[in-house]
């Protein structure tokens, strides 16, 4: 349908040169049928830039509809040249790995500037004051301001005590806080502007600087700045595109209510979890304990996009949203307080009999709003409440988006210590260094880029492949396997493994290479206990392992307690097995034996040796771990496991 709009205005545009170079008493032939076609409209659409794809399609249904007219010469029409594909700049791994530490700051100063108004709020209600009541403040010329009988003071004495010990800014900032509390409390909800806070004021005496409303509304609530770091940081995390993030819609709960103890500093994360997850359909808790994945809309493909989180992972979409939903869940409650009322007035123009243009104005003032209550991306702007849209999600200014902003800030620190700057990208190249690093991580794998992406076409996975980091990356690794392939070939012993790792490690010195080779020489050549632990030196195992063994150069050690060896065990995956049976021993002897005795012998530091040593596995597979584990405790319980040394006998 786009391909045919292009040429439908195309015969337009000719029509109308025609027009206008003949003469008024010509009669200009419309075009009104494929009959009509000639060589002109096929070198106008050449000359207009027309994509080969539009230019072919529609060629190929004008001759199917000539044919079926009777017409049997086609349009032998010379088609546009193909476009050359232009590689896609993308940032090294280095320069993103800068700029998402960059939005971690940002995300992390937000949050310790929130907390750090919560701790002030409480300090100055912990001596006197209490919520929407404002502190005593100094006079601006020292002295008392005669206070009116009408406008009585809106806050308590005693918390003089309170506001002595802090700075000015802060006095500043506690006054306005408290000032922003009162007004709230008159008014009855957030949206507030300055006049507000100035009505609310009166004849009080406080600070120069407490009116300063952005100030006060960026120590409670999100800016610009804070809602695009965290939307960028979610945008870095996982490769989602933009429309995806943008496109997160909450399930309203009715009343729009919320507890006080989530808003509080002493509310659990897993109490905000729990809550936030009953509003967000996107926010979906796994089976599996500790994870969670989210779902959203890929509108451009029709499909829905799925992505897999740990919650301990502070820095994940997860627990960023988290925040922010219960952080602005009062602007939240303010948006749709204007929602009705717009929907309100929306209902008294159409009784009114208003015109057309005035009811589709205040129609489309209602959708916006409905759209905005609903949104994720809410915060406080520079002229009120406001939220993040697909034309504004990356401008903090005119001119200059966040990831340029950002990008200035670490130059400056760039080139006071003597490094290279770095250069300035759009938000989807994150989308660009993930499918960068996904084709890593599988090894050149590109369906498993496709997955990763969620893709429904591979052409569409190797045009994200098809960039300058990729392909630089590629021709340098396979330069790297040739030289180190055919260096085998000259030594005449081809070790899989050895090539592995001259190949991964190539950029390596000489001295770390062949310091890595004898290391592997080493692992494979070490004896190894009946757990599958390698040892260095069984000639002189360590006194914690075998107290009674006597060091003679001939007799090794027989304990099998390599894990209290420590500068002799060689750990590695291959020793897993062996140790899960370990485990599983240890945590029997511990059953049966008194706390007391266990924690004094040297058989609760194995245990806990053997848990650290198995935490790469625990990290990667923790459902195997656990139910191996549970079988070999099973085994041994019933005698068809047995052990040296136990006496476990059969249930």
């Amino acid at each position: 349908m786009t391909g045919l709009r292009k040429w439908w205005r195309l015969f337009d545009s000719i029509e109308a040169e025609e027009s206008r170079t003949i003469s008024q008493d010509s009669l200009v032939k419309r075009l009104t049928s494929v009959l009509d076609l000639g060589a002109l409209h096929g070198s106008r659409a050449v000359q207009s830039g027309m994509s080969p794809n539009d230019f072919h399609s529609f060629v190929v249904l004008a001759d199917i509809t000539r044919l079926a007219l009777g017409i049997k010469r086609l349009l032998h029409w010379q088609p546009p040249a193909k476009r050359k594909r232009k590689q896609v700049e993308v940032p090294p791994p280095e320069d993103i790995k800068a700029i998402y530490h960059g939005i971690k700051a940002d995300w992390h100063h937000a949050i310790d500037r929130w907390s750090q108004t919560q701790q002030l709020i409480s300090g100055v209600m912990a001596v006197g004051s209490a919520a929407g009541q404002l502190p005593i403040a100094t006079p601006r010329h020292g002295v008392p301001k005669q206070v009116n009988a009408a406008h009585p003071p809106l806050r308590p004495e005693p918390s003089i005590s309170a506001m002595v010990s802090l700075s000015k800014e802060k006095v500043a900032l506690v006054a306005g806080l408290c000032l922003w509390q009162a007004t709230v409390k008159r008014l009855g909800h957030v949206d507030l502007l300055r006049q507000d806070l100035v009505e609310s004021a009166s004849d009080q005496s406080l600070p120069v600087k407490a009116f300063n409303i952005s100030e006060i509304a960026k120590a409670i609530y999100p800016n610009g700045i804070d809602i695009r770091s965290a939307f960028h940081l979610c945008l870095a995390v996982g490769g989602l595109n933009p429309s995806v993030l943008l496109e997160l819609r909450l399930d309203l709960p009715e009343g729009l209510q919320i507890s006080d103890d989530l808003s509080s500093p002493a509310a659990s994360d897993s109490q905000r979890r729990l809550w936030v997850l009953q509003c967000c359909p996107f926010l979906v808790q796994s089976p599996i304990d500790g994870e969670y994945y989210i779902e959203g809309w890929k509108d451009r493909s029709k499909s829905w996009v799925s992505r897999t989180y740990k919650w301990k992972q502070h820095l994940t979409p997860g627990p960023v949203l988290v925040e922010l939903i219960i952080r602005t869940w009062p602007l939240r409650v303010a948006l749709n307080r204007r929602l009705e009322a717009a929907r309100a007035s929306m209902k008294k123009a159409i009784d009114e009999g208003a015109t057309d243009d005035q009811a589709n104005g205040l129609q489309q003032q209602v959708l916006d709003l409905t759209d905005a209550v609903r949104s994720v991306w809410l915060y406080r702007g520079m002229h009120g409440i406001t939220w993040l849209t697909d034309i504004d999600y990356s401008t903090v200014q005119p001119g200059q988006s966040y990831l340029q902003w950002v990008t200035c800030r670490l130059n400056e620190v760039r080139r006071a210590q003597q490094k290279p700057e770095i250069d300035s990208m759009l938000p989807r190249r994150f989308r660009d260094s993930y499918a960068a690093w996904a084709l890593g991580y599988s090894g050149g794998e590109v369906l498993a880029v496709m997955v990763a992406l969620d893709h429904k076409r591979l052409s569409t996975t190797v045009g994200y492949l098809e960039n300058t980091v990729v392909r630089a990356r590629i021709i340098k690794k396979h330069r790297f396997f040739a030289q180190a392939l055919f260096g085998s070939f000259a030594s005449g012993k081809l070790d899989p493994t050895l090539l592995a790792l001259e190949t991964r490690y190539a950029e390596k010195t000489p001295e770390e290479q062949t310091r890595m080779a004898l290391r592997l020489v080493e692992y494979r050549e070490a004896l190894k206990s009946r757990y599958g632990v390698g040892c260095r030196d069984p000639h002189h195992p360590s006194k914690l392992a075998d107290p009674t063994f006597n060091a003679d150069g001939i007799n090794i050690c027989t304990t099998h307690r390599c894990t209290l060896c420590h500068d002799n065990a060689i750990i590695t995956p291959d020793a897993y097995p062996g140790l899960m049976l370990r485990l599983a021993e240890l945590e029997i002897e511990e059953e049966g034996m008194p706390v007391a005795s266990f924690a004094m012998s040297s058989l609760d530091a194995e245990l806990q040796n053997v848990r650290t040593a198995l935490l790469p596995l625990k990290e990667m597979n923790p459902g195997l771990l656990a139910a191996t584990v549970a079988s070999n405790k099973h085994e041994i319980r019933i005698g068809s496991l047995r052990v040296p040394g136990f006496s476990v006998k059969p249930l």
